[in-house]
C-alpha cells in the first residue's frame, strides 16, 4: 500500500509542477518494448566449475507500451520529464534441454503502471539525453503456455512494486513530434524466491530483475 501512495503522490506533484510552470508541453507516447530478466543466484547456490547459466534459457519478449507525459522546462537546456505509462514486461523461456525431452515453452507477462521521472538535457538542436528513475506498480501477471494461461498476480510470485534506472536519447521536432529510445535497468528484484532441499532447509535465494529497452514515438503540445 505504501508504494501505491508514493506513486499517487508523485503523480500529484508532477501535476502541480506542470500547473505552476509558466510554460510546459504535454502529450502522448506509444512504442515497442523488448524485455527480459536477469537471474542472480546467491553464492551458496553457485557450483564452482559449473557452466550452468540461468539466463541462457530466457528469451526476449516483445510487447507494446503507451502513456501520457509532461515536459516542464527549467532553463534553456534542462527540462523535467514525467508521465504515466502502461507497459508490459516479462520474458519467454524454454527449459526443454534441462527438464524434459519435449519442448516446454512458456511466456511470463508482467503488466505495469509505470511513472518515468527523468531529467532531460538538450545536447544539440532537437537531440537530448535523458536519465532518471522509473517506479512501477504491477497490474497483472500471467503465465502463458500452449493452450492456456494462469494468473500469477494472486500467488505473490512477483513483487507488486518495481523500480528501475532509466536512460536514453530523444529527438524532438519543432512541430511537437518526437522519437526516443530508453533502457530501463531494474534495481529491485521482481521475484525473490527461496531454494530449499528435500527437507525444506533454505539453501539460498534466487532473484530476478527486469531489463528492458523501449522505442517510442509521440507528440507533445506546448501550453
Amino acid at each position: 500500500m505504501r508504494y501505491k501512495n508514493m506513486l499517487f503522490l508523485a503523480v500529484f506533484l508532477l501535476f502541480q509542477a506542470s500547473i505552476a510552470a509558466q510554460s510546459f508541453s504535454a502529450g502522448v507516447r506509444v512504442g515497442f518494448t523488448l524485455s527480459n530478466v536477469e537471474v542472480i543466484l546467491d553464492k551458496s547456490l553457485r557450483v564452482n566449475g559449473s557452466d550452468f547459466v540461468p539466463d541462457a534459457y530466457y528469451r526476449t519478449l516483445g510487447s507494446f507500451h503507451a502513456g501520457a507525459e509532461v515536459r516542464v522546462p527549467i532553463n534553456e537546456r534542462l527540462s523535467f520529464l514525467g508521465g504515466i505509462m502502461y507497459a508490459q514486461k516479462g520474458f519467454k523461456t524454454d527449459f526443454s534441454s534441462i527438464l524434459v525431452d519435449q519442448p516446454l515453452d512458456f511466456t511470463i507477462q508482467l503488466r505495469y503502471f509505470n511513472l518515468p521521472l527523468l531529467a532531460d538535457y538538450r545536447l544539440w538542436k532537437g537531440l537530448s539525453v535523458q536519465a532518471g528513475v522509473e517506479p512501477g506498480l504491477l497490474n497483472a501477471a500471467w503465465l502463458k503456455f500452449d493452450g492456456g494461461r494462469s494468473d500469477l498476480k494472486d500467488g505473490n510470485t512477483y513483487e507488486n512494486f518495481d523500480l528501475g534506472l532509466a536512460g536514453g536519447l530523444e529527438w524532438r521536432f519543432d512541430n511537437g513530434l518526437f522519437f526516443s529510445g530508453r533502457y530501463i535497468y531494474g534495481v529491485l528484484p521482481i521475484a525473490n524466491l527461496a531454494a530449499t532441499d528435500e527437507n525444506g532447509i533454505d539453501l539460498g535465494r534466487v532473484r530476478s530483475y527486469n531489463r528492458s529497452a523501449q522505442f517510442a514515438a509521440g507528440y507533445r503540445m506546448s501550453f
